[in-house]
């Protein structure tokens, strides 16, 4: 939405800029309206449009909003307007903003510069290099809302104490646009020093000026730009299979047992029962139920050291189910024993081996060889153990040699199942539940 309001403000479409801004905030996410915060400024006071940004506006709220309200508060049976419930939790409340994830101001340093490498080294620089070379731009009023739209979303949530790459999400379409306008003010600034040389030269050596009129000043300054827009996208297609490499274990100990049919074979094997997977400290790595042959299977969690809120069941399909309030749910991240089976209920078990993080609360299943059948097993990056370039990136023969793999395992208990169907007992009993989660916090800023 961001790419389809800033685009349509620069083909001067500014009822379509007006719209998809409100789209992106009332539908998605209120915070995204700091994306069109200069563009109101242009239209209104730059260009005196307001009575057409203020009918846009309004007609925006009217198709956007009252179905949007109408909706949820059908399923909810009760008034919600939900852009609002977001701001009063996440603003006005004093549990919203730092409840959790809390991280430095160079969280987001640090994350461009994995994402965008170069070009949000660009992006940093585009406002000092533009303006050092303003003389030279035709659209230098249009750089400046672009680059001005980057900075303020990335200033105000520099301020937040809650910090995830996802928040930066709605900038992400602008950091390549202003990491251009850097490396295209850079062959400018070039090329002006280029011709302060000249002068100089002129006045003190005929023999440097003759050499610097003989250099295909062009040529160069193009040959820069293209080396720098080549390497950023070889450090970003680096930074992909680094990804592909470290982080792909979790989807592949379901990938092969699914290709050679191993968890069709457990429903086979267990007839009617239902067949419950368990995830201890890997719980935020389960990549969704989708990934299972069946409803036959049940994921739940077990305990381990992390004490905060996890997910809830969706409960079982309810006509009115939205317009009960769920138990056993707080906004506070707290823990919440009812989200625990006990390990004695768990058909299978997914972990991650890290023997430096062995512990009472996380053992190694995988060595209780009498209970645990390690069926299968990929690797996993252990970052901590790493090396933190070779990690991040990958370099042909050099990566494998500075990194550290650990096994990260999909293991079927050893005992025989008993017959009949069974549920996961739960340690405190939620009532009846579905087969996939819902995020806590979400319900409860819902």
């Amino acid at each position: 939405m961001t790419a389809l309001a800033v685009g349509a403000w620069l083909e001067e479409l500014y009822e379509l800029s007006i719209f998809a801004v409100a789209l992106s905030s009332i539908l998605s996410w209120p915070f995204a309206a700091l994306t069109g915060l200069l563009i109101a400024v242009d239209v209104v006071i730059i260009r005196r449009r307001l009575i057409m940004f203020v009918s846009w506006s309004f007609i925006s709220l009217l198709v956007i909003m009252l179905p949007l309200v109408y909706i949820d508060s059908s399923h909810y049976n009760k008034w919600v307007v939900t852009p609002w419930n977001i701001v009063k939790y996440n603003i006005l409340s004093s549990k919203g903003p730092d409840l959790y994830g809390t991280e430095p101001w160079s969280f987001y340093a640090i994350n461009g510069l994995l994402n965008f490498n170069i070009m949000f080294l660009m992006t940093l620089l585009s406002p000092i290099l533009t303006l050092v070379t303003w003389k030279s731009h035709l659209t230098l009023y249009e750089k400046f809302i672009i680059i001005g739209t980057t900075f303020i979303w990335l200033g105000v949530f520099l301020l937040q104490p809650h910090k995830e790459e996802r928040f930066l999400f709605p900038i992400f379409p602008l950091i390549p646009i202003c990491g251009a306008f850097g490396i295209d003010s850079l062959q400018h600034l070039i090329l002006k020093l280029y011709s302060w040389l000249l002068d100089i030269s002129d006045k003190k050596s005929k023999q440097v000026t003759k050499w610097l009129i003989t250099r295909d000043i062009n040529t160069w300054v193009n040959a820069i730009g293209f080396f720098l827009i080549i390497t950023s996208s070889l450090i970003g297609c680096s930074r992909v299979v680094a990804l592909h490499y470290g982080y792909r274990a979790p989807f592949d100990v379901f990938f092969n047992l699914q290709r050679d049919g191993t968890l069709q074979k457990f429903e086979t094997d267990f007839g009617n029962n239902d067949l419950t997977l368990c995830y201890g400290k890997e719980w935020y790595r389960f990549p969704s139920s989708f990934f299972l042959p069946s409803t036959n299977w049940n994921t739940r969690f077990i305990k381990s050291s992390f004490k905060g809120q996890l997910p809830s069941l969706y409960p079982a399909f309810d006509p009115e189910g939205t317009m009960r309030l769920p138990g056993n749910m707080n906004d506070l991240n707290s823990e919440e024993p009812s989200r625990y089976v006990a390990l004695t209920e768990c058909d299978f078990l997914v972990d991650l081996i890290d023997e430096s993080r062995i512990s009472v609360e996380e053992p190694n299943y995988a060595a209780i060889t009498e209970d645990w059948n390690v069926i299968s097993e990929q690797e996993f990056i252990n970052s901590q153990k790493s090396h933190p370039i070779f990690r991040a990136f990958y370099i042909p023969f050099l990566s494998p040699q500075y990194t550290v793999y650990d096994r990260y395992v999909f293991m079927e208990r050893r005992r025989k199942k008993k017959s009949g169907s069974r549920k996961a007992k739960v340690i405190v009993n939620p009532g009846k539940a579905g087969k996939e989660f819902s995020d806590d916090l979400d319900d409860a800023i819902l």
